[in-house]
């Protein structure tokens, strides 16, 4: 599932053992030491060139002239790094990438087409018992998710900032501890009144805050791949507003199943918000354009399928 903090010589380990082994590309590390191929500055990366471009996203505790020097000594171990991954992910008996964004990304990286089987996730579904939707005379928009800069909730907050608020409110759940200077960024960013923030949730208080909102707002900067949340919302039956970015659109079927909106851009996030206040009978036809996602029973059995056919082939 994934070797960060662990090695990428796992895999060579498992081959030298006679072990079939499939790898699932759940975002960049394999190409990108900052896993999600963005920039200090915040910028998306379109990829490693091999490892030369990574020498600029490094944290030297250096002056500044004295980092401009160093940081490029730093490219030969990038290159190294890039070449020895990729070398292992290509030991790998299957690759599986949950969606089509990202297998392309390492088809563009060297990987053959081949090798990648495109199979998005499963959506676990036990939560749904305590799914209760509460009703609400204003519509209600929301984030359950991470709350870091990557995710983009500062350009959700100042979105609902631009918003008429009062027939609307935005509750955001996630957990300050993950980036307490972040958090208390976008807190200080929302000067509107209907912005509430929740805090942390557990998994199984999931099918609670689903029954808090009307609409879920998926608001990234970076390459998403096939974000879970999307996945719990459409089970819920609730439209999604989403980033046009990564594997999202493959998720969410603009003016069918939910709405997008140009990354990082806070006047389209918010033209897209104000769509459901001007359309009252929007949020009713989005839901029904919904898509059931892959249950985590039919995902099993595709890869419990899988790991049988790997296993007899017996030529790992």
């Amino acid at each position: 599932q994934h070797l960060l903090l662990l090695s990428g010589g796992l895999v060579s380990v498992a081959k030298s053992r006679g072990l079939p082994v499939v790898v699932t590309l759940h975002d960049y590390w394999f190409q990108c030491r900052t896993i999600q191929l963005l920039r200090p500055s915040g910028t998306r990366c379109s990829g490693p060139a091999g490892g030369w471009k990574c020498a600029g996203c490094v944290d030297i505790k250096l002056p500044y002239p004295l980092r401009l020097l160093f940081s490029p000594l730093t490219a030969p171990l990038f290159v190294y790094r890039t070449a020895y991954l990729s070398r292992q992910l290509e030991m790998a008996d299957l690759i599986t990438s949950p969606s089509a964004f990202v297998r392309d990304r390492f088809i563009d990286h060297g990987l053959p087409a081949d090798r990648i089987l495109l199979s998005d996730y499963g959506t676990a579904d036990d939560w749904l018992a305590v799914l209760n939707p509460q009703p609400s005379t204003r519509l209600r928009f929301g984030f359950i998710g991470s709350v870091m800069h990557h995710k983009g909730i500062h350009t959700l907050v100042q979105a609902f900032n631009l918003l008429d608020s009062e027939s609307a409110e935005l509750h955001i759940f996630g957990d300050p501890a993950f980036s307490p200077h972040y958090y208390n960024q976008v807190q200080t960013m929302a000067v509107s009144p209907g912005i509430h923030f929740h805090g942390r949730i557990e998994n199984d208080e999931i099918g609670r805050a689903l029954g808090e909102i009307d609409v879920l707002i998926v608001p990234p900067i970076w390459y998403e791949n096939s974000p879970i949340s999307i996945h719990e919302a459409q089970l819920a039956g609730i439209p999604v507003i989403g980033s046009r970015i990564g594997g999202i659109p493959e998720l969410v079927e603009h003016d069918r199943s939910g709405l997008l909106f140009a990354p990082g851009d806070a006047g389209d996030l918010c033209r897209q918000m104000q769509k459901f206040l001007n359309e009252p009978e929007l949020l009713g036809r989005l839901r029904q354009g919904i898509r059931p996602p892959k249950t985590m029973e039919q995902d099993a059995l595709e890869y419990e399928a899988v790991y049988e056919q790997l296993i007899a082939r017996g030529d790992s």
